[in-house]
């Protein structure tokens, strides 16, 4: 009988360090997932916060490029070039913006100013700003098709758009001019 006994005990004792094995594992491995749970979520978390902020971030920008673009225009120096079609007076226009509040405080990191016509011809480009730029190239040439087909009422909204040119990234903004008479756009393009 003591043999018998001492394997029972001994039988018993095996199952009772298995079984703490087994829970141990069992507890290291939940504790691993609900670790990877966790993480999964915070990362999760991260994106939709990030979001939201680069959304708010945005429409500033665009509110902020859209004031630039409505303050310029509504000068009567700005009134009599553009319906002159003064691309020089236009320049000088646009280049005194890159000293004004907008641009020397950094509230618009401010890269081009162009004005096109009605048909999206490009009428003047401010000869400060971004090199990559220059001469006629815009950065977001999606915007510019995005708004040429827009039509009626729609014309006069700003309209907007994030894109990547020469691998930098810009904000693009279209301010039409003129309200509700049929003008052109006026193009802010700012990098964040």
């Amino acid at each position: 009988m003591p043999i018998r006994r001492l394997t029972m005990r001994a039988s018993l004792t095996f199952t009772i360090v298995l079984m703490g094995l087994i829970g141990l594992g069992l507890a290291l491995m939940t504790g691993e997932m609900y670790r990877h749970e966790a993480l999964e979520n915070q990362r999760t978390a991260m994106v939709s916060m990030l979001r939201l902020k680069s959304n708010d971030v945005l429409k500033d920008l665009e509110l902020k490029s859209r004031d630039l673009g409505l303050t310029i225009q509504h000068g009567e120096k700005f009134q009599r070039a553009f319906d002159a079609r003064d691309a020089g007076a236009l320049a000088r226009l646009m280049d005194s913006q890159f000293h004004q509040y907008f641009a020397t405080v950094d509230v618009v990191k401010l890269q081009k100013l162009q004005v096109f016509d009605h048909e999206f011809t490009q009428v003047a480009e401010s000869s400060e700003g971004a090199a990559a730029l220059a001469n006629g190239k815009v950065a977001c040439p999606a915007l510019i098709e995005q708004a040429r087909a827009r039509r009626g009422r729609f014309r006069l909204l700003p309209v907007s758009q994030f894109c990547l040119f020469a691998n930098q990234p810009y904000y693009a903004v279209i301010v039409p001019v003129g309200g509700l008479r049929r003008g052109s756009p006026w193009r802010t393009q700012g990098r964040r």
